[in-house]
């Protein structure tokens, strides 16, 4: 009984003195030291605790990547035709090909061609990537006849321009006598 009590007192006492392998101590002298009550403290040389790291920038996240595809057009097809005047109520559907999730600081704006009465900075529906959105935009046709072809494009926060650009393409037909 007296040798393995013995025995078990020379075990504790080598595991509290640190007398383990040269990785347990190691180990145990890079381990810091946070007081509860401590509110900001500042370690210099964050790097040299973490041992084997090559590169501390491969510990950070990638930012998430814009893309939209064009889908179809749901309404309004190109080259359809319509009165002078007549309100139109476009809406192409786009998918989220991104790894962003488009939230309400995303826009879609007009590039090119006439803004047929309606504003050239749009909302663009949110949607998480991979999902499918409606982008809808309520159009007047121009009096005058024509084709009258518009190109869209989706917006990031930063105001960067991404994915397909989308298009209406009317045909305004002349007045009947």
């Amino acid at each position: 009984m007296w040798a393995i009590t013995l025995v078990v007192f020379f075990i504790a006492l080598a595991a509290c003195s640190g007398w383990g392998s040269t990785a347990d101590r190691k180990i145990y002298r890079n381990e810091i030291y946070l007081p509860l009550a401590a509110t900001l403290i500042t370690l210099p040389e964050v790097t040299s605790v973490i041992e084997g790291a090559e590169d501390i920038e491969a510990f950070t996240a990638s930012p998430c990547v814009n893309n939209l595809a064009f889908i179809e057009d749901q309404t309004i097809p190109d080259g359809m035709l319509v009165s002078p005047g007549e309100p139109l109520d476009k809406i192409w559907v786009v998918e989220n090909r991104g790894s962003c999730n488009w939230d309400e600081h995303y826009r879609v704006k007009l590039v090119t061609g006439p803004q047929m009465g309606t504003a050239p900075e749009q909302a663009l529906f949110p949607a998480r990537n991979g999902a499918r959105a409606a982008i809808r935009v309520r159009l007047i046709a121009p009096l005058e006849p024509g084709t009258y072809r518009s190109a869209w494009q989706a917006f990031d926060p930063d105001d960067q321009p991404f994915g397909d650009t989308f298009f209406v393409e009317i045909e305004v037909q002349s007045p009947s006598p």
